[in-house]
């Protein structure tokens, strides 16, 4: 169907869409009108060639400005929905067409059809106008069905615990298949519910709260595969968990140290569970907000955490592949992130695969442990309170363009035999204990001969470098005190520090009991 907007005094561009993959619906608007119309396109399209046409040419060059902006659909994960970089639009004098190119990509996920806008602004060429913009809808191709959840009797802001009625939606859903179960936006009281494996939850604005007084081992929401082969992807999006931890009950000898907000988690069995959470927010829990389980392959993006007795993130399970982007775990108390398998996976195996990017990290601990062909990887990891704990006495441990915060000196503040660790442009911030009377010797970075882990060690002898990076102290020296920057007495591992500063307050870079150090400038 084509529509003309009436004739206006600037130029008239129409908007036709022609494309690589399936598109439906013509769009024509003129400049500075916003288009009521939708352009619609086929996920996995590809190569998307949209023509906008100037109802007649113009003697002078005209260009405009554009800008994709997401709507519900996203381009900043690490499986995008869409992809195009911002720019410009330009005919030549006597030219009546030109062309913006959008990817579309197929990401596997069930979803709702999501939008983003093409904006347009910044003419030139003598056109005076208000510039609008074109929405523009992905019309998903893996679901099975879209379920809403009001329908079934799930409302929002209802008194009383839902869970009953939303897990029959959700066993609705898994018996249809790739289903996408969408809830409407308010709260809801939620004390725990099963997803099944390949389908999706769609909660933007929707806030679970757990109600008083649950279960100890309660999980709000928990994703379970028993299959030989991997899972179908699972998507979680949009959802705000609340645990209410202060309306759980007595919390003095880990009661309820088991009750995360989130569990992704495999039986015993040969197939991997595969997961993705996008913009969800896990908040007052006395466990860990997101815990993942032995053989899965979880991707997070934007997971907003905070007020948790024990970790935003913890990975626990072997032969499980992490992939995260754009954590904030800002908070008053806890809210760490722990990266260390404990639990075995099917085969035995304790390897992790490991890659965690732009992560805030206000209060709690980050604990990596690293094993026996293990790779981690942590670039733009901002700590503002103690401390990091390193044991990688196996595998490959990359830590990028970060700040550190390390000590109190301890057995829990050292770092354990480090096999292939390496610290590039970053900042390691010492913080120490309150002063004493007597004169005391502290050491910023102090390995150790003992593992915590239980994986397996690497064969060999063990390399840590630090290359690029500042050795800062969070408070100055008491009278008599000794401050040294690295100590290590293992002399199968050696130390190498290149290219760094040591700030203000250090006595020296290496303690006497340094194996293998070198400096180089």
């Amino acid at each position: 169907m084509k529509a003309r907007w009436p004739h206006a005094t600037t130029a008239l561009v129409s908007f036709a869409a022609s494309a690589c993959g399936p598109l439906t619906d013509e769009v024509f608007t003129t400049v500075g009108l916003v288009s009521s119309s939708r352009l619609v396109i086929d996920e996995g399209a590809g190569l998307v060639e949209v023509p906008l046409r100037l109802a007649q040419p113009r003697d002078l060059r005209f260009s405009l400005a554009y800008r994709l902006v997401g709507v519900d659909a996203q381009d900043d994960c690490q499986a995008p929905d869409f992809g195009a970089a911002d720019g410009r639009v330009e005919w030549a004098a006597g030219a009546s067409e030109t062309h913006v190119p959008i990817y579309i990509t197929d990401d596997e996920l069930a979803e709702r059809d999501e939008r983003f806008e093409l904006r347009f602004e910044d003419a030139t060429g003598g056109v005076e106008s208000t510039l609008g913009s074109i929405e523009v809808t992905i019309a998903d191709n893996d679901r099975s069905a879209l379920l809403d959840s009001r329908e079934q009797g799930v409302r929002p802001d209802v008194v009383g615990d839902q869970s009953v009625a939303l897990q029959a939606v959700l066993d609705q859903a898994g018996k249809l298949g790739r289903a996408v179960v969408v809830m409407a936006p308010g709260d809801y009281d939620i004390s725990s519910v099963t997803m099944s494996p390949g389908t999706t939850l769609s909660a933007h604005g929707v806030r679970w709260r757990r109600p008083a007084l649950s279960a100890p081992i309660t999980v709000t929401l928990r994703v379970q595969h028993s299959g030989v082969e991997a899972s179908a992807p699972t998507l979680v999006e949009g959802l705000t968990i609340d645990g209410r931890r202060e309306e759980q009950g007595p919390y003095r000898d880990h009661e309820i140290d088991e009750a995360h907000l989130v569990v992704l988690n495999r039986e015993p069995s040969q197939g991997a569970l595969r997961a993705t959470l996008e913009r969800v927010a896990l908040t007052s829990g006395t466990s860990s907000g997101l815990f993942v389980g032995p053989d899965s392959n979880v991707t997070v993006c934007h997971l907003g955490a905070s007020e948790l007795w024990r970790d935003a993130l913890t990975l626990y399970g072997g032969a499980s592949v992490l992939r995260v982007r754009d954590l904030d775990a800002t908070a008053t108390e806890g809210t760490g992130l722990w990266l260390g398998a404990r639990i075995p996976a099917f085969d035995g195996s304790y390897r992790m695969d490991v890659e965690v990017e732009d992560v805030h990290a206000g209060a709690g601990d980050v604990e990596v442990e690293a094993t026996e062909g293990s790779s981690v990887s942590l670039r733009r990891l901002t700590m503002t309170e103690p401390t990091l704990r390193l044991d990688a006495p196996g595998g490959v441990v990359r830590i990028e363009d970060s700040v550190l915060a390390l000590g109190p000196p301890g057995l829990l503040s050292s770092w354990a035999i480090a096999h292939d660790v390496q610290i590039s442009r970053s900042t390691l911030l010492a913080f120490a204990d309150a002063p004493g009377a007597a004169p005391v010797t502290s050491t910023m970075v102090s390995l150790i001969s003992f593992s915590f882990s239980p994986g397996p060690a690497s064969l060999g002898n063990g390399r840590l470098s630090f290359a690029g990076c500042r050795f800062e102290r969070a408070g100055t020296l008491a009278l008599g005190d000794t401050a040294y920057a690295i100590k290590n007495p293992l002399a199968e591992t050696a130390v190498a520090v290149t290219s760094s500063a040591l700030g203000a307050g250090f006595t020296d870079w290496f303690a006497p009991e340094c194996s293998g150090c070198t400096l180089t400038p």
